[in-house]
């Protein structure tokens, strides 16, 4: 065979290739696509629960600190697990080592704040480490999200 025929079963294979694989690589291509919207979409929606969950507990944290004989709203471990197992599940490494640092706030504020020996300069610091705990989270959360 000479020179001319194989370029043009060259050619003739490469638009067959072309047209078989070509379908099958956008179909991929889209969905791919799908499988990432559908990601965003259940991670703002895990983000969103996580942050009114965080802000609760922190306005909590606020009003008992004002207010010592507020009886703060119960929230149930359950609840607690729920919302951070879920975030877990969907969430990037950033938001992950930022809900991790509020848990540990949130979890020494539970520990040490009705203590009998907690002065009100030692709830401030607690309330306060809570909410830089939480300024973080939010603000790291709005960086995944918003880019």
């Amino acid at each position: 065979m000479d020179a001319t025929a194989w370029v043009a079963i060259a050619g003739i294979a490469g638009t067959l290739v072309g047209t078989l694989a070509g379908p099958a690589i956008g179909e991929r291509m889209r969905r791919r696509s799908i499988r990432n919207e559908q990601l965003l979409v259940q991670r703002l929606d895990a983000y969103g629960e996580l942050i009114r969950f965080t802000a609760r507990l922190l306005t909590d944290a606020r009003i008992r600190l004002s207010s010592p004989e507020f009886q703060h709203r119960y929230i149930s471990g359950d609840e607690l697990d729920r919302t951070q197992g879920r975030v877990r599940v969907i969430a990037t490494k950033p938001v992950l080592d930022l809900l991790d640092k509020f848990a540990a706030a949130a979890d020494r504020y539970e520990d040490e704040f009705d203590d009998a020996e907690a002065t009100d300069a030692t709830r401030n610091v607690l309330v306060d480490g809570l909410n830089d705990s939480f300024e973080r989270l939010e603000a790291g959360i709005r960086k995944e999200v918003l880019g």
